[in-house]
């Protein structure tokens, strides 16, 4: 009986090692205070950073949006939004001009093959401790603005872009009839390989697009999020652990010598009839 229930208890273990772990900005009470925003389930981490302009502080780092035409389902509601594009320099100064002083802001942005990641701006970290699938619900503020996942693990070619082959999307476009029951057009597909959202259905709309991209992590891997010109907004995520290292690593001994019990749970001899459980089997003696 207690290699039976040894045997249960690694399976129910397995199993809830593998259930799916979700956090949504719905946990949220109120917009943070803070220019960084942490989230954490059992194997993830998420870090979002906003960074406004110094003309925008006075109105807080965060805004929390949704609810109506941009719900999307009963647990993504509201999303995160922050303020600030994604930069890698930035520099604010007063300028005179004709017409009076003027507020400039210069910002370089990031774009595929740069060698640094942005320092300030809005953008979204997601650190997972497994191996497992990724789902993101976003909010792309205006349809045509690129939505990048990058690996900050660096190479010796710099930090890579997921592939758009590799993020599969599910996504709607926000209009005054839009809502959660069922009734809309889901555009579903792969990311557009210009990876911009609402591509993938070959339709320029130029609203904001909103739904969930989903993509492969590794373990103990960092990505980021963002839109580079924009800021990304997040409802949520929902990540599943890989089931490989899962109950298939339960082993069940093939010992003839085992002991041996029936349906009840209770131990009997080599020379019982009916079925009887050994080695974690059923089987007829």
């Amino acid at each position: 009986m207690k290699k039976l229930s040894t045997l249960v208890a690694a399976t129910l273990m397995a199993l809830t090692a593998n259930a799916q772990e979700t956090w949504s900005a719905d946990q949220l009470a109120s917009a943070p205070t803070e220019a960084s925003v942490t989230a954490t389930t059992d194997n993830v981490t998420l870090k979002s950073l906003s960074s406004p302009n110094d003309d925008q502080l006075k109105d807080g780092y965060w805004q929390i949006k949704g609810g109506g035409n941009t719900t999307i389902s009963d647990t993504f509601q509201h999303y995160l939004m922050g303020k600030g594009n994604p930069a890698i320099t930035h520099e604010e100064k007063d300028e005179e001009t004709d017409n009076g002083t003027a507020h400039r802001v210069y910002e370089t942005y990031w774009a595929p093959g740069n060698e640094t990641l942005p320092i300030r701006g809005t953008y979204h970290e997601i650190t997972t401790k497994k191996d497992g699938a990724l789902t993101v619900v976003v909010y792309v503020n205006k349809g045509n603005h690129n939505l990048y996942i990058i690996n900050e693990t660096k190479t010796d070619a710099g930090y890579q872009v997921v592939k758009n082959t590799d993020i599969s999307v599910n996504f709607c476009y926000q209009n005054n009839t839009f809502t959660y029951d069922g009734t809309n057009i889901w555009n579903k597909g792969t990311m557009a390989d210009d990876y911009i959202l609402q591509h993938t259905n070959g339709v320029t709309q130029n609203r904001p697009a909103m739904g969930s991209i989903t993509f492969a992590v590794k373990a103990n891997t960092t990505y980021m999020l963002m839109n580079p010109k924009s800021q990304l907004g997040i409802y949520g995520f929902t990540f599943t652990p890989s089931t490989s290292a899962g109950i298939g690593k339960v082993k069940v001994e093939n010992n003839v010598n085992a002991p041996i019990y029936n349906l009840a749970g209770q131990r009997v001899s080599k020379s019982y009839k009916g079925v009887v459980i050994q080695n974690g089997k059923k089987h007829i003696q």
